[in-house]
This record gives C-alpha cells, structure tokens and sequence, in this order.
C-alpha cells in the first residue's frame, strides 16, 4: 500500500508540471504559491510519518491483547480443571442449579404479579374513564340547572316587582278610599 508520501503529486517538481500544464505557466514562480506547495508536502511528510507511527503502535498493543486473552485462556482452563479435579465443580453445578430454580420460581410469581397489576391498571383506567364521563355528565346536567335556576330568579324577580308595583298601587287605591270615606 503506498504511502502519502508515495504520492505521485508529491515532488514539488511533478506539481509544477501539473500546474504549469493545467493552469497559468507563471503560477509555479509565484512565491506564495511556492510556500503553499511546499508547506502541503512538508504536512503530507509528516502525516505519512505519523500513521506509520501509529501501524507500529497498534502492532504492538495488538500482540499485547493477544498475549493477554490467551494468558487469561490458560488461567481459567486451569482453574476449572482444578476444580473438577476436587470436585468444587460439581458442589457449585448444584448450587448454580438451585439458585437457577429460585430464580426461574421468582420469575414466574414476577409474572403472575405483572400480569395481574396489568389488569388491575385496566380496570382502573376504566374506573376512571367511567368516572371522568360520569362527572362530565354531571357538570352538564348542573349547568342546565343552574341556567334553569337563573331563568327562575329572573322570574321570580319580575313577580316581585309586579308585586312592589300592585302594592304601591294599592296602598294609594286605600288611601284614596279613606280619603273619600274620610270625606
């Protein structure tokens, strides 16, 4: 795999080449231009230096991980055969199996539980969507009430002004006939 390095644009000479064919033949002469080239080989130079850099690091740290792993392999084959060897292995076969038995009977009453809370939730949002409609009804039902209440005062209102009127009209009415029995 070629490096950056490796890149046929690299040499300051092939890039001029390109330039002065493609572009304007002065370009190349252009002293800004000259820096600007210069500078982006000297970057290409030094990124080329730093992935091989970084190839040799990451193969290193990549024999180190597999060293480990195939350390940490042998210790646990160890382990487990000493432990079949004095028979640990099966005590903690049975005592795995046992708290698998626990944990499969404390799964079962976790869903019979779950799946009875579930209902339970059902017939609660029920309760209070039957609830919620039932008050909903109510309100309408004690608006139209108290509409009816208002149009009945109004009413009554009316009445007792009728009543203040015949009254007053009463009361001169007697007075006019005690003025003329008085007479």
């Amino acid at each position: 795999m070629p490096s950056w390095g490796d890149c046929e644009y690299s040499s300051p000479s092939i890039l001029g080449d390109l330039v002065e064919a493609d572009y304007a033949p002065d370009m190349y002469e252009d002293p800004i231009f000259h820096r600007i080239v210069t500078c982006c080989l000297e970057l290409v130079k030094h990124l080329s230096d730093e992935k091989n850099k970084i190839k040799k690091n990451y193969g290193t740290l990549l024999n180190d991980v597999k060293k480990f792993i195939k350390e940490t392999q042998k210790k646990m084959v160890e382990q487990n055969f000493k432990k079949i060897k004095s028979g640990e292995a099966n005590k903690d076969y049975g005592t795995v199996l046992a708290d698998l038995k626990v944990v499969e009977k404390d799964r079962d009453v976790l869903k019979t539980e779950g799946s009875k809370l579930r209902s339970e939730l059902k017939e609660l949002k029920q309760v209070h969507k039957s609830q919620a409609d039932v008050m909903k009804e109510k309100k309408l039902r004690w608006e139209g009430e108290r509409d009816a209440l208002k149009e009945e005062k109004r009413k009554v209102e009316y009445m007792l002004y009728d009543m203040f009127k015949a009254s007053d009209c009463l009361k001169e009415k007697v007075k006019k006939i005690r003025a003329i029995c008085d007479d």
